[in-house]
């Protein structure tokens, strides 16, 4: 039985036997490792990414006293000394960086050494050697040879896959999926429009038509999670596609209000203010009437904090800059 996964809680407490970090720094850790994505939350759990392998094996292979254990827990002792005034700065961090053994000595031997498609690859144990894993700017996906047609066949991998769920069946169906095309499962009866049940770098999905010069972003759902890409019928992607839903306009403004589902679940949107759905009402059954009510309520962001005030929007993006603040009891 495999161990338990990392949570928040528990990689602290490893981080703390280890002597890795301070209080004050543990948030900022996990939040940089979450942000840089090379871990995702599922639940509570802390999954690793193929990004983040990618990242450790490189690092590993080429640095491998910078990420051992008690090269940090030892670079905390001295910063430590250095607060306490007993350990010069200037002259620890002259030696750290271009010291006999410093970075910089390490970066320049190591550099004429890094191949930049090693960097990219990363091995896994459960994968057979005929086939690759890469990063690339697009995300994580495999290669493989095409010995007929002596040519690489190539296939994106969903990033919310997980690298202990990755085998090479799994990987292999993907490229067999990638040579032989997209094949319709039906067609929309009212637009006559063939459907698609494709897989791309944010997982399946099912899209309306072709993707052509005249029509570059055709209408696509995702596949809710646990539904099987390979048996999916042309009835559940034709009810699939019914989002994003119009509900209609918003009675003040007479702008419109739009029901979908995204990376953080359904919702209803109006002008750029998100309400989630929840658990309360179905995204292919809410009513205008249920939107209104919602988007009537405080917003409450996904750490529990109310909405305090609208600033404005920010000049660049044009995204909404708000104020939120949270309810704090004391026992």
């Amino acid at each position: 039985k495999p161990p338990a996964r990392y949570t928040e809680a528990s990689i602290i407490q490893r981080l703390e036997k280890e002597g890795i970090g301070r209080p004050s720094t543990y948030a900022s850790i996990i939040s940089t490792v979450i942000e840089r994505k090379y871990v995702r939350k599922e639940g509570p759990a802390l999954v690793p990414t193929l990004t983040g392998i990618a990242v450790i094996q490189l690092l590993e292979k080429n640095f491998s006293d910078l990420v051992d254990y008690s090269f940090t827990s030892g670079m905390e002792d001295y910063l430590d000394k250095i607060a306490e005034g007993k350990k010069d700065p200037i002259s620890y961090l002259k030696e750290f960086y271009s010291g006999q053994n410093g970075l910089k000595k390490k970066v320049e031997q190591q550099d004429k050494k890094i191949k930049a498609d090693e960097g990219r690859t990363i091995d896994l144990p459960q994968i057979d050697s005929a086939i690759s894993l890469k990063i690339g700017r697009y995300g994580p996906y495999v290669v493989a040879q095409d010995k007929k047609k002596k040519e690489e066949l190539h296939a994106s991998i969903p990033e919310d896959t997980a690298p202990a769920d990755l085998t090479s069946e799994k990987l292999h169906e993907l490229l067999a999926m990638s040579k032989k095309g997209p094949e319709p499962i039906g067609k929309d009866p009212k637009t006559k429009k063939n459907v698609y049940c494709l897989v791309g770098r944010y997982g399946a999905y099912v899209q309306l038509g072709e993707k052509t010069e005249e029509e570059p972003s055709p209408k696509r759902a995702s596949l809710p999670h646990g539904m099987d890409p390979k048996i999916i019928t042309i009835d559940q992607a034709l009810h699939l596609l019914k989002l994003p839903r119009n509900l209609g306009m918003h009675p003040v403004t007479g702008k419109e209000i739009i029901a979908n589902t995204g990376k953080f679940g359904p919702y209803v949107v109006h002008a750029g203010d998100f309400r989630s759905l929840g658990k309360i009402y179905d995204v292919y059954q809410v009513t205008l009437e249920q939107a209104l009510d919602l988007l009537s309520q405080p917003k409450v962001s996904s750490r529990g904090a109310n909405l305090f005030k609208e600033l404005g929007q920010h000049p660049k993006d044009n995204k909404k800059i708000n104020v939120f603040f949270n309810h704090i009891k004391y026992s």
